[in-house]
């Protein structure tokens, strides 16, 4: 039987990160506010986009929400 986890989200909102460090953790909860609210299957993809701060650990830090992944 298929694992329900494999299945792909109906909608999935991509997010290129640059430098945004200081500004993460507000535009994560604001996303998952706003994606609670929607039908289905969600994902929220953070892209780091060549950032030169900690934009990347700080995005890998917040991937271990269930549908929130770098």
């Amino acid at each position: 039987m298929p694992d329900p986890r494999d299945r792909a989200p109906a909608v999935s909102v991509v997010v290129p990160v640059y430098n945004s460090e200081q500004t993460l953790d507000e535009l994560v909860s604001r996303l998952r506010t706003a994606v609670s609210r929607a039908p289905g299957d969600l994902e929220i993809l953070l892209v780091n986009d060549g950032s030169r701060d900690r934009s990347a650990a700080s995005s890998a830090s917040r991937s271990s929400s269930s549908n929130c992944r770098t």
